[in-house]
């Protein structure tokens, strides 16, 4: 087992994690989750995935703004910008409708 509490021990699982993912496994970051968590802590996660997911298009609007305004973006990486604006729009509302859903059934259920 690779221990994490230093720099060589977080490479290694960094490491491992990025060989496991190319053989099909999903990535630490998909299947951890808290030991213990109540309701609470995961409307918390989903509050922090829904504002990482806004900063990101905050991010990628702002470098195509900087693109356009000072024209040191050639028309392809103004369309790769543009093309990452519109994935994190698409999964925005992806993770809105299924935010609604989840919380929907859950009130729906509690009644």
């Amino acid at each position: 087992m690779i221990d994490g509490k230093d720099v060589l021990g977080a490479l290694g699982i960094i490491a491992a994690d990025y060989v496991l993912s190319k053989d099909g496994f999903p990535s630490m970051r998909t299947i951890v989750m808290p030991v213990e968590c109540d309701e609470n802590d995961l409307v918390l996660l989903d509050v922090i995935h829904s504002e990482l997911l806004f900063t990101r298009l905050s991010m990628d609007m702002l470098i195509y703004a900087w693109g356009v305004v000072t024209k040191s973006m050639s028309d392809e990486e103004l369309e790769k910008a543009k093309a990452k604006i519109e994935e994190t729009l698409k999964r925005i509302d992806e993770v809105d409708k299924e935010l609604k859903n989840r919380y929907r059934i859950d009130t729906e259920t509690n009644h």
